[in-house]
């Protein structure tokens, strides 16, 4: 039994030594973040489109619909 025993700490050590590392804390870097109304009624979707493909280095996108210059915020 304690042979058995011996084999199973030994394959819970090895797998425990193979898990990842917790992760560490880094300095924090700057993100671009871009948002826009793409909601008006008027609002040609290639244009739009064209548009947010010529920004570069843009990490997260908000694309909202808003439908009316009057709604509320």
């Amino acid at each position: 039994m304690s042979r058995l025993f011996a084999l199973l700490l030994v394959i819970v050590l090895l797998s425990a030594s193979t898990l990842p590392a917790v992760a560490q804390a880094t300095d924090p870097a700057p993100i671009d973040l871009v948002t826009w109304n793409i909601g008006l009624d008027d609002a040609d979707l290639e244009t739009v489109g064209i548009r947010l493909a010529a920004f570069d280095g843009v990490d997260l996108w908000g694309l909202q619909e808003v439908n009316s210059r009057a709604a509320p915020a």
